[in-house]
């Protein structure tokens, strides 16, 4: 195994949903590094809610049957996937030891193959492990405003953050705003791309796409950061549109589902996602104007662009960089304007042309020559 081409990535669990930082790994695994990727620590302070509860089940499930049933995913050679046996309560000194020689004996035959490995963080809450790789590179990859995007947090979330901008040797940021929190002198902005392959080919039309209206549509999770009631006032003064939403749900749509206009079609494969998008009007994003947003640089927009369909979001500083290509609502009303004004727009090839270039395979490029110099230094 080439020591300077070896990665031990701390981020979300792989394959549960898309993801930049599964994007970056990907484009880098085709580039022969040899990749242990260690599902996720968590972001939130343990709790008795139902939806906790779960979560903890899920994570143990993955532990015991990690080799069996819908636990075991297909991958590539050179990664493997680690579903750590974590004990809750990080960052009380005794359970993080513990946790520490729990998944150091985890990762007992893997740190035998490397050789002084680059430690990727894109989750906080695994700063407290960084100390079983003694003085291996760390790199900080920071895509969202983590205090306040998980509620309630974990109570030393923001002192992990603050230690692993102080340690890290690389760190890359997804939007401007994360990026005024960070040193200079080693903060690289990465932008969001696109699985060029995937989106840009053709697809048909899929069944369960409403008809005879023309479609404003939107994908992804639907979270406390969309707005509800700004769709409910589109959908409500826009009967001769149909909304059609796609995704994982945590938020209550029982007021949208009153709607004879408004159609949520559920969680689909990601493989799947651009027969909707290549088969709808416009594509929405419509997110509430908060401290989550303004630091957040949502993948959608690029595989929005890629179908060449016209895009109205609410003001995210993120997208400004295409606002001469998509429509910035002010408001509700100027939101409702946008959808409509949409219907003339002829602006396809525009902003097909716009991401084209702009694959996952050539951020790896960029990424790849940064991460090798890093490793060359230790």
């Amino acid at each position: 195994m080439n020591a300077n081409k070896t990665l031990i990535v701390f981020a979300e669990d792989w394959g549960r949903f898309p993801s930049s930082t599964q994007s970056l790994i990907s484009a880098l695994l085709k580039k022969n590094w040899h990749v242990t990727w260690i599902n996720s620590i968590g972001l939130r302070k343990p709790s008795l809610s139902i939806s906790y509860f779960k979560r903890v089940l899920e994570k143990l499930a993955q532990f015991v049957l990690g080799k069996k049933s819908k636990y075991r995913i297909s991958l590539p050679e050179n990664l493997t996937v680690i579903h750590p046996l974590i004990i809750p309560f990080i960052g009380n000194p005794i359970i993080d030891t513990l946790n520490c020689f729990i998944l150091k004996k985890q990762l007992k035959t893997t740190l035998k193959k490397m050789k002084q490995p680059i430690i990727w963080l894109t989750l906080p809450s695994a700063y407290p492990f960084i100390r079983i790789f003694n003085n291996c590179p760390l790199v900080y990859y920071c895509c969202d405003d983590y205090s306040a995007l998980v509620k309630p947090p974990l109570p030393k979330l923001d002192y992990f953050e603050n230690q692993l901008i102080e340690k890290a040797a690389l760190i890359y940021v997804t939007s401007a705003v994360l990026a005024k929190k960070m040193p200079k002198n080693k903060t690289h902005f990465l932008d969001q791309a696109i699985d060029i392959d995937l989106f840009t080919k053709p697809y048909a039309r899929p069944d369960d796409l409403p008809t005879g209206k023309p479609i404003a549509g939107f994908y992804g999770s639907l979270c406390s950061w969309v707005d509800i009631n700004l769709i409910y006032q589109c959908a409500t003064r826009l009967k001769n549109w149909n909304f059609v939403f796609i995704g994982p749900k945590n938020i209550d749509l029982e007021k949208l589902e009153t709607l004879s206009n408004f159609f949520y079609l559920g969680p689909k494969a990601y493989v799947d996602i651009p027969a909707y998008s290549q088969h709808w009007d416009v594509g929405l994003i419509p997110f509430v104007n908060n401290q989550v947003t303004a630091a957040c640089n949502p993948l959608k927009i690029k595989e929005y662009l890629s179908a060449g369909k016209p895009v109205v979001t609410t003001n995210i500083p993120a997208l400004h960089m295409y606002k001469k290509n998509i429509y910035i609502a002010k408001d509700t009303d100027d939101f409702i304007n946008g959808i409509v004004a949409s219907l003339g727009d002829n602006k396809e090839e525009i902003r097909k042309n716009l991401v084209k270039d702009q694959s996952w395979d050539s951020r790896a490029l960029a990424l790849e020559k940064q991460l090798l110099d890093l490793s060359s230094f230790h």
